[in-house]
């Protein structure tokens, strides 16, 4: 498929990679955006579902595996040239993912690709719609995992509470036992 001036819009993905508390960036060897930095992602290809393209564009790009892909957003980038006409025009879905194996090491499509702080975003003059996916992302991962980790909380609590309830009940019985054993030795005279 043609990508400059397109007859249609060319599907594509993008995906905020996340290790750690680092962000995934490459800088574009191709255009649209050439030279400039952005998360991994390309076109879908026939017959490929769009979480198969991030998979496969992030190892492209990257050479690195990733797991947990989950859908943030889908965007337009639309670029026109001097006289008006559509250059460029793309549907981007948007997922993030973990990082879960694999050397940083840059395919053909990329010049440079590096672990970013979300701290450090505003030094690589992303485009404002990478920008605000990556804030989304960062978001979304930080309520996942603070829903898992007050679930985790909770269970433990929870399980806790079910040990106390059960020792507090061993305990009345045992003194029971213990106390009854201790009456009956007492009346009979062996203590």
């Amino acid at each position: 498929m043609k990508r400059e001036y397109p007859k249609n819009p060319i599907i594509a993905v993008g995906v905020v990679v996340f290790s750690g508390d680092s962000i995934l960036l490459i800088k574009r060897r191709k255009p649209p955006k050439l030279l400039e930095w952005s998360i991994p992602g390309g076109a879908q290809k026939l017959g490929e579902k769009l979480a198969e393209t991030a998979v496969r564009e992030v190892y492209e790009e990257t050479s690195i595996l990733i797991k947990n892909i989950t859908l943030i957003d889908a965007v337009d980038l639309i670029e026109h040239n001097g006289n008006k006409a559509i250059e460029y025009h793309y549907s981007l879905v948007d997922y993030m993912a973990e990082y879960t194996r694999g050397k940083l090491k840059t395919g053909n499509d990329v010049i440079d690709a590096k672990w970013v702080s979300i701290n450090d975003l505003k030094a690589y003059n992303l485009w404002i719609e990478t920008t605000k996916v990556i804030k989304t992302a960062y978001k979304m991962r930080k309520k996942m995992y603070q829903i898992k980790e007050s679930s985790i909380f909770e269970r433990l609590i929870k399980s806790i509470g079910q040990h106390l309830k059960f020792l507090a009940i061993a305990l009345a019985f045992s003194t029971l036992v213990y106390g009854g054993i201790y009456l009956l030795l007492s009346f009979s005279g062996k203590i």
